[in-house]
């Protein structure tokens, strides 16, 4: 394996880790923190949840397409490996969107304290 290769993979690394870090510290924000400190640490939650819920919602359609011959698969594609792909791997992505929606949503703070009625 070559530097350029190491270096890919060292980066790919660090940003797996940042987007766990993203998703997690999303839902543990003090409830005295800023709503500045709050929009920078929750936009870029909910940016990855949209993106890695669309991101495996295609490659399942896309998969479940090229599976019954729908849209054709390059000759020398390994069908096995396409399978493998489209009915193990892919649905994770989806899985990890549709949770940090999840957490991203049912960590959400008060919007505003209940105002008092008088009697």
């Amino acid at each position: 394996m070559g530097p350029a290769v190491r270096r890919q993979q060292a980066a790919a690394q660090r940003l797996r880790l940042a987007q766990a870090a993203c998703g997690v510290g999303a839902t543990y924000i003090p409830g005295q923190a800023t709503i500045a400190l709050r929009r920078l640490v929750r936009v870029p939650a909910w940016l990855q949840a949209a993106i890695l819920t669309i991101y495996g919602l295609v490659l399942i359609i896309a998969g479940l397409l090229v599976q019954p011959g729908v849209i054709a698969a390059a000759a020398s594609a390994d069908h096995r490996a396409l399978a493998w792909h489209v009915y193990l791997w892919d649905p994770w992505f989806l899985l990890w969107g549709v949770l940090v929606t999840a957490a991203l949503t049912g960590s959400r703070p008060p919007s505003a304290a209940p105002i008092a009625r008088g009697r």
